[in-house]
């Protein structure tokens, strides 16, 4: 694994831009972020933005840690051309090194402001940093399609251990079971 620190820190694991593809990958125990009071930390195992693609791969034990946005301690795709597809993404985490009030956090395992999701079992992934806006504890989603995926014994301490769904996203055959969050 990697650790990666820095301000606006993204993708210890893997970042992928401008169509690039990533196939067959194990993505492997990275640590995205660091304790410095300005960091924030997109996407410990892989950052997808620009039409960028990871398929047939595992996203496994990464953490994501900020004092700020701390989101997709797995996966964090960043526009609406990036996809995820036959992953398997788990036992990722968001960890917080304080209490900040930012917004659009989430998604331990998975964090979408756009994109699809297709094919992908996420499990065991955990959100442990407290605040309301912190929610999905295995997917956020702001935007995008998730399509035939499992969702299951995810955790956030917050709510919606399982998913949460927000803006124009979409949720289609998916099964999402046994994952906790508090209310």
């Amino acid at each position: 694994g990697n650790d990666a620190g820095g301000l606006y820190g993204r993708g210890a694991g893997v970042a992928l831009a401008g169509g690039a593809l990533a196939s067959n990958c194990a993505i492997v125990a990275n640590t995205q972020g660091d304790t410095s009071y300005n960091d924030n930390s997109y996407g410990a195992g892989a950052y997808l933005s620009g039409s960028s693609r990871l398929i047939f791969s595992t996203v496994i034990g990464n953490t994501a840690m900020s004092y700020h946005r701390i989101s997709g301690g797995g996966v964090y795709i960043a526009d609406a051309g990036s996809s995820v597809e036959n992953c398997l993404i788990m036992s990722n985490s968001c960890t917080p090194v304080a209490v900040s009030d930012q917004a659009n956090q989430g998604g331990a395992g998975v964090n979408m402001q756009g994109g699809r999701l297709r094919n992908c079992l996420v499990v065991g992934n955990s959100y442990t940093a407290a605040h309301a806006w912190r929610l999905g504890g295995g997917v956020r989603m702001d935007g995008g399609s998730m399509e035939n995926c499992t969702v299951v014994r995810n955790y956030n301490i917050n709510s919606n251990g399982g998913v949460y769904q927000g803006g124009s996203a979409v949720i289609t055959n998916c099964i999402i079971y046994f994952n906790s969050g508090v209310t």
